[in-house]
């Protein structure tokens, strides 16, 4: 039982001090114990069954409390009154490798209080607020397959599908689900590599639609933004390596590889179609 079950236990604390010299003048600080503790139990050799508990504590940044600033036509201006956000997680999973197949599946709940979200004001600024307490909930999920592993081969061929699926987002006082948040978030492709000197990999990244508020066209309806499906190319190839002198790596990318258009922000159009290159030398 000692070899396959383990735990831990930690506690953080933080302390934070913020001073806002416009347009408030004064300084902000506060402090906060954040425990956490966790279990490991391996039931088979390649299964494992995981817990833990956490809690979380943000203070403001400056930029939320003293903002006072233009952004695409836009006055941002800090809220001094801003308090610090907490949290609370649970979660639970279980993990399963063999022979090539990794599996991971995780569900967890998190508690905020005070939950600091962006506030639009009556003369058309935008700022911050406490917005109260919050729930978000879900599972996520990370499957992977080296093809290679049963075959023996020298190269790593891994198609992999990784997930997350909300199944609460909620704003407690109101029960409205909470804005600018995806309930479905996907990551799938396959990585090639020869675990030596070459890689390459292949991702497809599909953010679901969000609730947002229509500032853009100035109706501040609550309207949905689209989702939107992105595909990346990415490789390196280590071309020289030497004892004493290093090793030269060339990089090479290419985003948005079929040129769509999406935001993640309404008003904030992404780059389409995009090539990096790039050498990278370690010593």
């Amino acid at each position: 039982f000692e070899d396959r079950f383990s735990a831990n236990i930690g506690l953080r604390y933080d302390w934070y001090e913020v001073q806002v010299t416009e347009p408030a003048g004064r300084t902000s600080d506060d402090s906060h114990f954040s425990p956490q503790i966790g279990f490991v139990w391996m039931l088979l050799n390649d299964l494992k069954l995981r817990a833990q508990y956490g809690e979380a504590f943000m203070m403001p940044s400056a930029n939320q409390m003293a903002a006072d600033s233009l952004s695409f036509g836009t006055h941002v201006v800090g809220n001094p009154d801003l308090g610090p956000e907490t949290s609370r997680t649970w979660e639970g999973g279980l993990d399963f490798s063999r022979k090539g197949f990794d599996a991971a599946l995780t569900y967890f709940h998190t508690d905020f209080e005070d939950k600091i979200v962006t506030n639009d004001l009556a003369d058309n600024s935008k700022s911050w607020k406490n917005m109260g307490d919050a729930t978000i909930s879900g599972f996520e999920a990370a499957l992977s397959y080296d093809i290679g592993a049963p075959l023996n081969l020298a190269w790593e061929i891994k198609p992999y599908l990784n997930m997350t699926l909300l199944d609460t987002y909620k704003d407690d006082s109101t029960g409205e689900d909470l804005q600018y948040v995806s309930a479905t978030t996907l990551a799938a492709g396959i990585s090639v590599s020869n675990v030596d000197d070459i890689s390459c990999r292949l991702n497809v990244s599909y953010s679901g639609s969000q609730d947002i508020t229509d500032y853009e066209y100035g109706s501040y309806a609550n309207i949905k933004l689209p989702s939107s499906t992105v595909t990346n190319l990415s490789g390196s190839w280590r071309v020289y390596e030497k004892e004493g002198l290093g090793s030269l790596t060339l990089r090479g990318e290419v985003t948005n590889l079929f040129d769509k258009d999406y935001a993640y922000v309404q008003g904030y159009p992404l780059p389409g179609i995009g090539f990096i290159m790039g050498l990278r030398w370690d010593y």
